[in-house]
């Protein structure tokens, strides 16, 4: 069952560029909704390459309000 979410304007720019990419090179149409269906189910594992600054950290630590002063 599709889905909607929204992304960034930057995000979009990619996707059509990607989109472009594959139809100059391999002569390939794709809609953008599988673009970006493919995209999440092959990077979806590298997320918390990107959210967390250290992969191998098991848990971020905490930082208390009075270590920030």
């Amino acid at each position: 069952m599709p889905k909607t979410v929204a992304i960034s304007d930057d995000t979009h720019t990619l996707i059509t560029a990607k989109k472009l990419e594959l139809f100059s090179k391999y002569r390939v149409t794709a809609k953008i909704a599988d673009i970006v269906d493919v995209a999440i189910r092959f990077g979806i594992e590298r997320v918390d390459e990107v959210f967390v600054p250290d992969v191998a950290t098991p848990m971020l630590k905490i930082v208390d309000e009075e270590d920030m002063k």
